[in-house]
């Protein structure tokens, strides 16, 4: 073969040799009517991410999705009636981007949804800091931070008792434990924690010079970095949505998914209660996660407000139920087609 035909003929095969090494480690995901173009690294060590390696997405709502914002719609307006006073819903397909909401730009208070956040920020010194998560910390509060949650620990740690920051995350993430949340706190400090809330662009509003507030959809930034791996290395990524994946809180988006099906979620509670006669003026309860239904994961956060946790509950599970009996009857999803190739 001359060197001029061996030039054409590497010229022609090469791309394709090339492409053929790609997709064998990758996912591919592509819609023109979606206007996505999504490639995610596709690795069995990391069971709960798909790298994001690079996109094109089209931030529009998915008109495919129309169906499930008229049913959250009318969910949230039938729980208005009922006594709800404010519900927001935002959900996205995680590997295309499809989206949509109700209420979606709303604000509520995160609570303990930032329990996450602060996960992620300690996570990230322990990348530059490899013992940082095995330091040993002797475990000293002073007020139970716990005693006016409605959903308690189920388990709390020890005061005096000597424990790993590694140990500390666990008890916070899995169990709500809010005083390990307040000695974490402490220990990575109020720069680093701001630091980490300006990277991840949560749009986090002060209100009445104290309170802090979000949106479902602003909020959804931290499990999208967690489970695109695009803020934490791999490693940390996963096992952060390891940890929420075994969150003890089984009352929402949980409540209304088969057992089978794992999903990496947190939850936020709050109160603003008269000291003085006990009234109750409002409650916020919300929960955010990721649902790993097959070949289809999706992400859905929820947050409501009104005066009794029972009914806000309620409200949370109907709408998982809705999202997830919308995925599982939908044979295309979110009409993007996601094409999974064998490992080379």
């Amino acid at each position: 073969m001359t060197p001029l035909r061996s030039g054409i003929v590497w010229a022609i095969l090469g791309p394709i040799l090339v492409l053929g090494f790609i997709i064998g480690r990758y996912t591919v995901a592509t819609s023109s009517q979606l206007g996505v173009s999504v490639v995610r690294e596709r690795d069995p060590r990391y069971k709960y991410i798909q790298k994001l390696l690079g996109c094109s997405l089209d931030s529009t709502r998915a008109a495919s999705l129309q169906k499930l914002h008229d049913q959250v719609s009318d969910i949230i307006a039938q729980e208005k009636r009922a006594g709800l006073t404010n519900a927001g819903f935002y959900f996205r397909s995680v590997n295309t981007g499809a989206w949509t909401g109700v209420n979606e730009d709303a604000r509520f208070t995160p609570a303990s949804l930032l329990k996450v956040d602060v996960m992620i920020a300690a996570y990230k010194l322990a990348e530059s800091d490899p013992g940082f998560l095995q330091r040993p910390v002797k475990f000293a509060i002073g007020r139970d931070l716990n005693q006016e949650e409605v959903f308690k620990p189920v388990s709390q740690l020890k005061a005096g008792s000597t424990y790993t920051i590694g140990d500390l995350i666990t008890a916070m993430i899995v169990h709500s434990d809010n005083n390990a949340m307040a000695v974490l706190d402490a220990m990575i400090g109020p720069a680093t924690l701001q630091k980490t809330f300006d990277d991840l662009q949560l749009r986090i509003h002060q209100e009445d010079g104290a309170q802090k507030s979000t949106s479902p959809q602003s909020y959804s930034l931290t499990l999208r970095v967690l489970y695109n791996a695009t803020y934490l290395s791999r490693e940390m990524s996963n096992q952060a949505l390891a940890l929420l994946s075994r969150a003890d809180f089984n009352y929402g988006i949980k409540q209304a998914i088969p057992s089978s099906i794992e999903v990496a979620e947190k939850f936020g509670e709050r109160s603003v209660i008269d000291s003085r006669s006990g009234r109750v003026f409002s409650r916020e309860l919300h929960d955010c996660g990721l649902v790993y239904y097959p070949d289809h994961p999706y992400l859905l956060c929820v947050m409501t407000e009104g005066p009794d946790f029972n009914e806000l509950l309620a409200t949370i599970r109907e709408i998982s139920a809705a999202a997830y009996n919308f995925v599982d009857g939908t044979p295309f999803r979110t009409s993007c087609a996601t094409q999974s190739l064998p490992e080379h």
